[in-house]
């Protein structure tokens, strides 16, 4: 829906043209580290100007800094200049950079240099999809931002959390973290925080489909990022309107605040957000059945996010450019289109992600539980000695001292029960939502589109709209393939055999192939092994039956290994062991750390997986 709204600490003021030129003519009189710093600030003003030449300044305090035995003035250099790698679009540059910086400042016990560097690295994992190791930085920066008392430095902290959470649709959650920025923001009077504040909450209530609350907030945002000449965040403003607009359908508008966040991005060098309006105007000119317009939009987008490596704007590009295919009848090569964008929603949205984040999230609460404990216990700590000073009995003392503790125990235990109970509601809530609320919408789809195939006259028209009807119903057998994995605790082996059983009998559809089943074990699979088992002897199953020839299929699970057998001709390892298809079992083997193994003849193919 929108990329990062990049929350750097004390970002330049707009009105720097005057302080650049007298920089720029005086650095080269200047020698040592007066000389590097005058750099490091010509590279970090450049950044809301021009990103690139902040970029090859940044280089070049780097190589002067180098010559120098200032290991903080290093570090300071190597954080600014991450900056410039952000506003390009350099991730992986961001991540080298703010990693050394990080070293160095750990060497120095710098707490608010090791904050910043986290800070920057947690942005650019958000944009490359890792986004456990995103909420895990932006926490522990904020752990240290709160210890010093950096309220500002506190509600950039509270937006990038929000934003993480966001991602994965735990509204409630996020709305708690930007509802912490508005009050921060009125108490300090901060109307960047402000900003921040009705950007974010307007993006959430518009995937709530609240389109008239969304657009109060964006209204809100958009008046107070030109009043402060935000233009980067006016861009995020923009976009979010474009958004908006097109969910309800309204395309030219949604065009129009598109192309206003583009010209903003634009004169920023913003590829990043640049690739992003791409695909949103791709994705307008596809409901409005412009082929070749979203055609260029996709591929503009698709290019720019290859530059940066974001997997969050490869999987737009890719879901776009899957619609547009689809569209345009050519249904083998949405397919692959559709493919890649699955293989990139896998990567950043896994199970282990997932439990990652649900992780962190009661990891910060408890710690501040345990900080609001820690701070009842002090007060208590002094009431105890006031009261020892009016000569209170020991023993009533030591009553309760006991009774105290005993309570804080207690109260700790409970707590964490709870955090526990919550992680696993979660969960159950989330797989009822994918059934309930997306499964539902997909029976709606596809149902709207049989009735428009009853109602055509065109018989070309007719089966186009069959097969998409088809491809829909697809999906929503796979994502209740997905929702039965993650719904329990645990799956039995035999339920995976089953699956497996039934998925083989639906593709097959009446073909004269028999498939026989066992299962020798009674131990539980996790909700993650279960899915990667049953997406990789889908696979398997599929190519038996579509390529081998196959007359007879063997589902069997012994001893914790999946074992997928057929009767068919084989094929040769050699010549595809480049294919996706086997690439992607490796890697789902992989996943939940399972040995992978296969092994094919004239006689037939045999897949081994052991967890």
């Amino acid at each position: 829906m929108r990329n990062l709204l990049f929350f750097l600490l004390f970002i330049v003021s707009p009105n720097v043209n005057g302080q650049l030129d007298s920089l720029l003519k005086i650095y080269p009189k200047q020698k040592g580290a007066e000389q590097v710093l005058t750099l490091s600030e010509i590279s970090y003003q450049y950044t809301a100007s021009d990103p690139e030449k902040a970029v090859r300044y940044g280089k070049l305090a780097f190589d002067k800094v180098n010559l120098l035995k200032n290991p903080k003035l290093k570090a300071q250099v190597l954080n600014d200049w991450s900056i410039a790698y952000l506003i390009v679009g350099n991730y992986d540059s961001v991540l080298v950079l703010a990693k050394n910086a990080h070293t160095i400042y750990s060497q120095l016990k710098d707490s608010i240099g090791i904050a910043k560097a986290l800070n920057k690295m947690a942005n650019a994992n958000f944009e490359l999809g890792n986004y456990a190791a995103s909420l895990e930085q932006n926490l522990a920066s904020l752990k240290i931002f709160e210890a010093k008392k950096m309220e500002n430095a506190c509600g950039q902290m509270y937006v990038n959390v929000g934003v993480v959470y966001e991602k994965f649709n735990q509204f409630d959650e996020a709305l708690r973290w930007y509802d912490k920025v508005a009050v921060l923001s009125e108490k300090l009077n901060d109307t960047r925080l402000m900003l921040d504040a009705y950007g974010n909450r307007g993006v959430v209530f518009m995937k709530q489909r609240k389109h008239q609350q969304a657009d109060k907030n964006f209204m809100n945002a958009a008046r107070i990022a030109e009043q402060n000449q935000e233009w980067r965040k006016l861009a995020f403003v923009y976009q979010n309107q474009g958004v908006n607009a097109r969910m309800q359908r309204k395309h030219q508008e949604g065009i129009v605040h598109y192309n206003k966040a583009l010209n903003e991005y634009t004169k920023l060098k913003d590829k990043t957000g640049m690739s992003l309006i791409y695909v949103n105007l791709g994705q307008c000119y596809i409901d409005m059945n412009d082929t070749k317009k979203a055609e260029e939009m996709l591929f503009k987008g698709l290019n720019l996010a290859e530059e940066s490596g974001s997997m969050t704007q490869l999987r737009h590009a890719y879901n776009g450019l899957s619609r547009l295919e689809t569209l345009k009848g050519n249904f083998e090569k949405a397919d692959q289109y559709l493919e890649t964008y699955a293989s990139y929603m896998d990567s950043i949205y896994s199970d282990k992600t997932i439990q990652q984040v649900s992780e962190m999230q009661v990891k910060y609460q408890s710690e501040q539980r345990e900080k609001e404990l820690l701070k009842k216990q002090i007060e208590n700590d002094r009431f105890r000695y006031w009261l020892t000073i009016s000569i209170v009995s020991v023993i009533a003392l030591a009553l309760l001292v006991f009774v105290l503790l005993f309570n804080y125990r207690w109260k700790v235990q409970s707590e964490k029960l709870e955090g526990l109970r919550k992680i696993e509601k979660e969960r159950g809530r989330i797989a009822r939502d994918l059934h309930d609320h997306l499964g539902a919408e997909l029976t709606l789809v596809a149902s709207k589109i049989d009735i428009a195939a009853f109602g055509t006259l065109q018989e070309s028209e007719k089966l186009r709209l069959e097969e998409l009807a088809s491809m829909v119903r697809n999906a929503g057998t796979v994502l209740r393939e997905t929702v039965w994995s993650i719904q329990n605790e645990s799956v039995n082996p035999t339920d995976l055999i089953e699956k497996l059983k039934k998925f083989a009998e639906r593709f097959m559809d009446g073909q004269e192939v028999q498939i026989i089943t066992a299962v020798h074990s009674t131990q539980a699979l996790k909700p993650a092994q279960a899915l990667n088992l049953f997406r990789i002897g889908q696979e398997a199953l599929t190519n038996a039956f579509k390529y081998a020839g196959a007359t007879e299929l063997h589902c069997v699970f012994e001893n914790n290994v999946l074992k997928i057998s057929d009767n068919g001709n084989g094929f040769d390892k050699n010549s595809v062991q480049n294919g996706f298809g086997l690439r992607n079992m490796e890697k789902r083997a992989t996943e939940i750390n399972a040995r992978f193994t296969i092994d094919s003849t004239n006689n037939g193919t045999i897949v081994l997986v052991k967890i």
